[in-house]
């Protein structure tokens, strides 16, 4: 394929999957005008809500095995009107129902483009299949589970700092070294990273959301959770964005991937810098004052360090 195709290649897949994941941060922030105008309740804003993720998570495996069946391109240009389709119906909603309705419909083709993008890049550059693709990524999701598990403990023994920060460590390390890679690289190489890469996802997440709880109060729980939600959706997009326009912007698809894949580890370790520069965090969780915040090795707002 010329540079041209190549880059309009990984500048559609890059754009498809940024709608598809934005739209979950859109109506998050929407939700209490929705609220207003639809005239609903709670149970009515959890559908919205769930119209959307059920479907995506349902159909995501999917999505790619039909992407295998009738073609990655035919399927990834579907899903996209498929996604309009559902856009208008959500925008015309005069009724909670048909807003719902909408809504699922986008989370069915969200399943379809999200793979399909994938799929798209990885076949042009190592000729793989979306099931390949699938099983091929394995080592990283199979590394999330066990590090979440250490990652509990560690955050019980020593607050939720120190496994934040091996974890933003270690995937910032996989990113960028995997950035480092070619269409030639053998796999047992990049499995490697993945493993490295899964293993500091799973190390980084639950500390974080742990820590955030336990620096709120118990009545604010609800909206706190929803805030980390919606920051993880915001910032998974927003990345998808920019790193989609780094990546077109150098030169061709498999230096516009290296280039982002650099970039966006060179952003985790920065992050990792920032928690250790950061006051107010003790090495253990626990202290003698019972607080919980202090027993998350973080200092509650207006106490100085060390207090």
């Amino acid at each position: 394929m010329a540079g041209k195709g190549r880059t309009g290649l990984l500048i559609s897949a890059f754009m498809g999957t940024f709608i598809a994941l934005l739209d979950l941060t859109i109506v998050n922030v929407a939700l209490p005008e929705i609220q207003a105008d639809l005239h609903t309740d709670v149970t009515g804003l959890q559908w919205v809500a769930d119209g959307f993720t059920v479907p995506l998570a349902a159909l995501m495996l999917s999505g790619g095995a039909l992407g295998d069946r009738f073609g990655r391109k035919r399927l990834f240009l579907s899903g996209i009107g498929l996604f309009v389709a559902g856009s208008v119906v959500c925008a015309a909603a005069s009724s909670l129902g048909v807003l719902v309705a909408g809504r699922v419909v986008q989370g069915v083709a969200a399943a379809i483009v999200i793979p399909g993008a994938l799929s798209l890049i990885l076949q042009e550059l190592r000729g793989y299949s979306a099931m390949e693709t699938g099983v091929l990524l394995l080592p990283m999701t199979l590394a999330i589970m066990p590090a979440a598990v250490v990652a509990g403990r560690l955050t019980a023994a020593f607050g939720a700092r120190r496994p934040m920060v091996l974890g933003y460590t270690l995937t910032g390390v996989a990113l960028a070294g995997m950035g480092m890679f070619d269409a030639g690289t053998p796999y047992l190489a990049i499995s490697v990273l993945f493993v490295v890469a899964g293993a500091g996802q799973g190390l980084a997440i639950t500390p974080a959301a742990a820590a955030v709880l336990e620096i709120v109060p118990r009545e604010r729980t609800g909206i706190a959770s929803a805030t980390v939600n919606t920051a993880r959706q915001a910032g998974t997009a927003l990345g998808i964005a920019v790193l989609g326009t780094v990546a077109a912007g150098s030169g061709g698809l498999e230096a516009g991937l290296r280039t982002s894949l650099v970039a966006a580890g060179a952003v985790v370790l920065a992050a990792a810098a920032l928690l250790i520069l950061m006051p107010g965090r003790g090495s253990h969780p626990r202290s003698t004052s019972g607080s919980p915040r202090a027993d998350a090795g973080i200092r509650p707002p207006g106490h100085p360090a060390g207090t």
